[in-house]
This record gives C-alpha cells, sequence and structure tokens, in this order.
C-alpha cells in the first residue's frame, strides 16, 4: 500500500532537519524551547535556537509540525542519558546543543548515535502525531491495509 501524501511529506520535512555536515543536529537545541512558547506565526521560527537558514524556512512552511519536533528534541535528550548514564561518554555533550564539542562534530561513534537516534525520534514522533490526529494535515483512515502506523512506542 502507498503511503499518504500527507505522511511522506510530514517524514520529507523530518530527514530535511537530518541534512547538511554538521548542521543535521543543531536542531537538538529545540529541547530548549520553553513549553509556553507558541510556535503560530512564521516570525516565531527565526526565534528558535539551532536552526541554520534552511531549517528556518522549513519550520515556516511546516508550523503545525513544529511542536512535535521539540517534543522529538527533548526524547532524543532524554534517550541519549538513559543510554549513557553508567558509561564514560555520558551524552552531557547533547546538552549544549546547538555549539557542540568535537565528539560530535566528526565521525565518531558517538555522534553516529546520535544522529542515527535523532533521525529515529523525530520520524517516530511525527508518525505518532500523524496516526494520533495531532495533526492537521495529516491524517490516518480507518483503511485495512493501510500504511498507517500504530501509537504504540517502538
Amino acid at each position: 500500500m502507498r503511503a499518504r501524501p500527507q505522511v511522506c511529506e510530514a517524514l520529507l520535512f523530518a530527514l530535511a532537519l537530518q541534512t547538511g555536515v554538521c548542521y543535521g543536529i543543531k536542531w537538538l537545541a529545540l529541547s530548549k524551547t520553553p513549553a509556553a512558547l507558541a510556535l503560530n506565526q512564521t516570525q516565531h521560527c527565526k526565534q528558535l535556537e539551532g536552526l541554520v537558514s534552511a531549517q528556518v524556512q522549513l519550520c515556516r512552511s511546516n508550523l503545525e509540525l513544529m511542536h512535535t519536533i521539540v517534543h522529538a528534541a527533548r526524547e532524543v535528550m532524554k534517550a541519549c542519558r538513559r543510554a549513557f548514564a553508567d558509561m564514560r561518554w555520558n551524552c552531557s555533550s547533547i546538552e549544549l546543543a546547538p555549539n557542540y564539542l568535537l565528539d560530535l562534530e566528526r565521525g565518531t561513534r558517538e555522534s553516529a548515535f546520535v544522529y542515527a537516534l535523532s533521525a529515529a525520534a523525530i520520524s517516530h514522533a511525527i508518525a505518532r502525531a500523524c496516526t494520533s490526529g495531532d495533526l492537521p494535515g495529516c491524517s490516518c483512515g480507518p483503511v485495512p491495509g493501510s500504511a498507517c502506523l500504530s501509537g504504540n512506542e517502538v
């Protein structure tokens, strides 16, 4: 079955956030976004810490996704800390977003993990928001065998 166009567009947005050399995880600074900040106007995108200009443009054209993206950034931070809680590298440098240390700006195992985790988290958050009906331009119908995901954790 083919995925609905809205789901594909949302996931393409997620992938676009991950592009760029050393820019792909700068969006994780969105985890510091105050919960009370209303993201309902395009000028709010310039106020978000960590987005490079291409990502600000994506924000402006996809405002309805931004609360989901902020949630995904927070989940990456929590998951990374949990995964490395008892290790020498404990994911503390991820909290410096968007100004990372060399451990996350070079091709290290740690940076590979953070990139993979952030890509998975943003895709999962968007898919969950789509299936739960939280995104207005994205819906999944009760069509048997459709490409829609369940709301269960992965």
